[in-house]
């Protein structure tokens, strides 16, 4: 979408009247924080909006307001069989795939940062056994280079 198709529009209003997906997504600033909560947590785990919230650092409401466009966006799916309703990150969806290989792309685009100092390295570790692909490579590295996590 270009601005010059809405000239009468400034490139804030064109964003808010006709956001990209990407925008759909992000423009409610919970909707991020409760994606990397599911992000940061070990694949497959199941959370009601409760633990949800408190993983997340948003309130129960907020979870509760924004689960069902995550749902429809099949990013997070309802777990059945369960008496109190739990969510977690929907393994199959393309977006919720996609979304953990952006977050992978920009941990690794950030590695060079965090690897300067002793406590850079700790947190990319500590990054890495919540990630699978950054968890692959740095046992990849500790193989290839012994000894550098002492």
């Amino acid at each position: 979408m270009s601005l010059d198709e809405f000239p009468d529009m400034n490139a804030e209003e064109v964003r808010r009247e006709h956001p990209s997906g990407w925008m759909n997504l992000v423009k409610k600033d919970s909707i991020p924080k409760i994606v990397d909560a599911l992000l940061d947590s070990q694949p497959g785990r199941e959370f009601n909006k409760s633990e949800l919230a408190r993983q997340a650092g948003v309130s129960r409401q907020t979870v509760s307001k924004r689960i069902d466009k995550l749902c429809e966006l099949e990013i997070v799916e309802e777990v059945d069989s369960t008496s109190q309703p739990r969510y977690r990150l929907r393994p199959q969806s393309v977006v919720a795939q996609k979304i953990r290989e952006l977050n992978s792309a920009v941990n690794a685009a950030l590695i060079d940062e965090e690897w300067s100092g002793e406590d850079g390295l700790m947190d990319f570790r500590m990054r890495a056994d919540n990630d699978a692909h950054l968890h692959d490579e740095i046992k990849k590295i500790e193989r290839e280079v012994p000894n550098l996590f002492e």
